[in-house]
């Protein structure tokens, strides 16, 4: 989900919410590792003072706050739902390989391949293979910049996401089997 301004008053009133934080945004990831069932990452994020193309968890950044709760543990993995407070680059790639659980598929921050130690072997071929971050943009909340209106917007789970989720759940059953 993703919204656009069309004029420089409705810019105006989107920027405004994002500062103000009354937009909300609600987004799925599946994330490497064992998340606990619920947490809160409070963490300035600024430019990474030794990778100028990547952002980092920096002293003196601009304060970022970010919410995850397990929606399903996966083989070597979550699949989590995160809310935003604010909205830094990167915000949740960021923060959530700073806690140790990086994003699936995240070439700049996701730390390479996860191992084999005892997980499925079908498991480990999806994890390693997905081809982008397992990362989407599922609601967005925000008030009408011409109407003051709330509205809603929800965009349902990529199909290669659901894949993924569907081929990770599959393997924890084979390998009970």
């Amino acid at each position: 989900v993703m919204v656009v301004a069309r004029s420089l008053k409705a810019h105006a009133s989107l920027v405004n919410q994002l500062q103000t934080r009354s937009m909300s945004r609600i987004y799925e990831a599946v994330v490497k590792g064992a998340t606990p069932p619920a947490g809160t990452v409070e963490a300035a994020i600024d430019r990474n003072p030794r990778e100028r193309k990547k952002m980092a968890v920096v002293a003196g950044g601009r304060a970022a706050t970010s919410h995850y709760r397990l929606l399903q543990r996966l083989p070597g993995t979550s699949h989590i739902e995160v809310s935003l407070e604010s909205g830094r680059t990167h915000q949740i790639r960021v923060h959530m390989t700073h806690i140790g659980y990086p994003v699936v598929g995240d070439a700049l921050y996701g730390r390479g391949p996860v191992r084999q130690k005892g997980l499925p072997a079908a498991a480990v071929a999806a994890v390693n293979g997905f081809p982008r971050q397992a990362l989407h943009a599922r609601t967005l909340k925000l008030i009408h910049p011409g109407t003051g209106k709330e509205c809603q917007f929800h965009a349902p789970l990529a199909e290669d996401m659901r894949d993924l989720i569907e081929t990770l759940k599959a393997s924890m059953s084979a390998a009970q089997s």
